[in-house]
């Protein structure tokens, strides 16, 4: 790949340089058990199979997120689209049929002088090579007018300024550009088209690393809080299926309306984090209620009817506190919103609908058991 500099350069006259209960549903909608708690139930009555570790759960959502990171705008979302300096520069691109400024800076160090007749040749050289880029509409340098804006104190380092089309197809540009000036030393690709790319594959990338070191670090510390190991891969599993399922949430939107690459970092941020709160916080009440009543039916109802509960809740404090920031025009706040509230009801409801729906998934409770607890422990759907 070629050299590349996400900088930006400038010169004076501001051109870029740089599972259990047995009744019928509606028998126990009569008993009060409705919504989540006889969702709960249903998905108890049929025992699943033993959860296990995810075992390449980092690697595939780590694939995942450098695939919606191709998908997502890694640009201008900085900028309101409505503001009169936004409004003016969508005139002039309608008018000319270009981009109001240079979208590729190529950073030339010919190994002649480049006011020399053997600089000037390779700097036209180089700005044929550049005009025949697809989308490329127009390229400024030092040859020809001998500007010496162009041209380093020292004169041995000079820049071009590339500006594209309108409806230029960036990708087709950007691939072109590799197959052109891939192999070349004397040359650093920069420019906003450059640095764009440069940070959604810088993003991805980050994404990757802080998945493949948080998986391992949080089976280690839930195997510690569990003492099982299908115990501990639980809040993984939901929290896997929380970023994953938001994921597919925010494909879909971005059909309808562009979405920033930095609410990537948020969905798998705060998706991990809520998974597991929510997790633990269902799993802790159920080892309670397992003490009291004994694993089964039972412990399920009434661990849905109050941690189940206080998931929901926490889930719509939070969706409706990060929704709000839709009301800011820019387009990476609007991003941020869309995807922090999606992914705090997506992790509520995995964590409502898995958590029961995992049978046996950990290790008898590692407190005392009392009454129906002592002769069924560990038998139940959520036997932990």
């Amino acid at each position: 790949s070629p050299k590349r500099t996400s900088s930006t350069f400038f010169d004076s006259s501001g051109i870029p340089r740089q599972q259990g209960d047995q009744r019928p549903l509606h028998d126990r909608r009569r008993r009060g058990e409705h919504g989540f708690v006889a969702i709960a139930l249903e998905k108890a009555r049929r025992p699943a199979r033993p959860v296990q570790p995810p075992r390449s759960a980092a690697g595939g959502e780590q694939a995942l997120a450098r695939r919606r990171g191709a998908l997502l705008e890694s640009g201008d979302g900085f900028t309101d689209r409505d503001s009169d300096s936004s409004l003016a520069q969508e005139r002039v691109e309608r008018a000319t049929g270009l981009e109001s400024s240079p979208g590729i800076i190529v950073l030339l160090s010919p190994q002649a002088p480049v006011r020399s007749q053997a600089g000037q040749a390779q700097v036209r050289e180089v700005a044929a090579e550049l005009g025949e880029i697809p989308g490329v509409e127009a390229v400024a340098s030092a040859a020809g007018d001998g500007d010496g804006r162009f041209v380093s104190r020292d004169g041995r380092t000079t820049y071009l300024a590339a500006t594209l089309s309108a409806t230029a197809d960036d990708g087709r540009t950007l691939d072109a550009l590799d197959e052109r000036f891939g192999d070349r030393d004397d040359i650093t690709l920069g420019g906003a088209l450059i640095a764009d790319e440069q940070l959604g594959d810088q993003i991805s990338e980050d994404l990757g690393m802080a998945e493949t070191l948080a998986f391992p670090l949080l089976l280690l510390l839930s195997f510690l809080f569990f003492r099982g190991v299908r115990a501990a891969a639980l809040p993984l599993l939901i929290g896997l299926t929380t970023v994953l399922g938001t994921f597919l949430l925010l494909r879909v939107v971005n059909e309808f309306n562009e979405l920033s690459i930095f609410c990537l970092n948020l969905v798998i941020g705060l998706g991990l984090g809520l998974a597991i709160d929510y997790t633990l916080f269902l799993l802790t009440r159920y080892r309670e209620e397992m003490e009291r009543s004994g694993p089964g039916a039972k412990a399920v109802r009434d661990t849905m009817a109050t941690a189940g509960r206080t998931v929901v809740f926490s889930a719509a404090t939070v969706a409706i506190a990060l929704a709000t920031l839709i009301v800011f025009p820019l387009n990476f706040l609007q991003s941020m919103a869309i995807g922090g509230a999606g992914v705090a009801i997506v992790a509520a409801v995995s964590a409502c609908v898995i958590a029961p729906a995992c049978s046996r998934f950990g290790t008898s409770s590692s407190r005392p058991a009392t009454g129906a607890a002592r002769t069924t422990a560990g038998t139940g759907s959520l036997g932990v």
